[in-house]
């Protein structure tokens, strides 16, 4: 392929502080190869982690990464993995967060034949503004630290400029579908909770699973914008049916991987126990705060002056979370909700 330059020169971004070392691209398992990016100045992780497989004259990479935070390397440097000419580049995007598809329009401009992805999620200005008024953040007065820009419309639109998903072109794979890479064929995952669309691959003869953001041994970062979506109990529906597959590898993207039935069987227990003691602090905290909402569940949590001094990104994101566990308690019955006069949502324990 042609040597590409960076399609993104004289963008604004959005992560000016962002900086990143790369490791060497490393065959991890046959045809698998693994390119580790530790970050600095970026908010949401402190490592990406590519893979990218190689079979014949065919090479697919398991997400793209964003070139503020980790370049473009290791998609210009696919060609020196193999010894033959690579006739088709394709990639599968696992969910719509920037760390994993801000590449997507590198690579359509430079060449890839295909963008694979899972079903995607609805997600517009409509769901954030639910948001803004049913976990009360639209109903805390100034005087308890909302600062006075901090209007509901001005936390929509930050939380629009940080979190939308924004809508890339591509190829749709329905779920269970198969994507073939030379002679290796890949089964279409949903795997939701990180995100309501986030899918993964599996390769059923060799047990290896691409996980992205579903299997992250420090929790898999579940957020919640909609009412209603339920994604940490369908976060344990999926975790279930993979912890019953013969997985022999798991390749996080944010993590070294996870090679051997051992080091699998860890992996699960540990994402296992992060969740119960997750959702084990939140009932303690609306036992502690009965009526509350979600925004005072949190500033209970976290201090209401802790709170309200970190970036409106970071709030919206830990509200978010907040948001799933609670709904995750409601959904196991060990807590109720109702709705207040002003469309807040309110919790107590049964």
């Amino acid at each position: 392929m042609t040597k590409r330059t960076l399609a993104s020169d004289g963008e604004t971004r959005m992560w000016p502080h962002a900086r990143y070392t790369s490791s060497s691209t490393e065959e991890v398992l046959p045809g698998i190869f693994h390119t580790c990016f530790t970050i600095t100045g970026y908010d949401l992780c402190d490592r990406i982690d590519q893979y990218v497989v190689v079979d014949g004259e065919e090479a697919l990479f398991f997400d793209l990464g964003y070139w503020e935070v980790c370049g473009t390397r290791a998609l210009d440097e696919v060609d020196s993995l193999t010894s033959y000419p690579l006739t088709k580049i394709s990639a599968f995007v696992s969910h719509f967060h920037d760390d994993h598809a801000g590449n997507i329009p590198y690579a359509q401009a430079h060449g890839f034949d295909a963008i694979y992805h899972g079903i995607r999620a609805s997600f517009d200005k409509d769901v954030l503004q639910t948001f803004v008024q049913t976990t009360g953040w639209s109903s805390v007065p100034q005087t308890r630290g909302r600062a006075a820009l901090e209007a509901p419309e001005t936390i929509l639109a930050a939380l629009w400029d940080n979190n939308v998903l924004p809508t890339y072109e591509g190829v749709v794979v329905n779920v269970l579908d198969e994507i073939h890479v030379g002679n290796r064929t890949f089964v279409v995952v949903k795997t939701p909770g990180h995100s309501p669309d986030h899918a993964s691959l599996w390769e059923p003869e060799r047990g290896i699973l691409f996980g992205g953001d579903h299997l992250l041994d420090f929790g898999p970062g579940i957020i919640q914008f909609a009412p209603r979506e339920h994604l940490i109990m369908r976060y344990l529906t999926s975790l279930d049916e993979l912890e019953g597959w013969d997985l022999q590898a798991v390749l996080p993207a944010h993590n070294d991987p996870y090679l051997g039935a051992c080091a699998v069987k860890s992996l699960f227990e540990t994402t296992r126990t992060f969740l119960e003691k997750s959702l084990d602090k939140r009932l303690h905290l609306v036992q502690a705060h009965p009526g509350a909402s979600v925004l005072e569940i949190m500033c209970a949590q976290k201090g209401e002056d802790d709170f309200f001094a970190r970036p409106l990104r970071h709030r919206a994101r830990a509200v978010a979370a907040t948001y799933a566990y609670l709904e995750a308690l409601c959904d196991q019955g060990l807590i109720k909700r109702c709705i207040n006069d002003d469309g807040v949502e309110c919790f107590s324990a049964l």
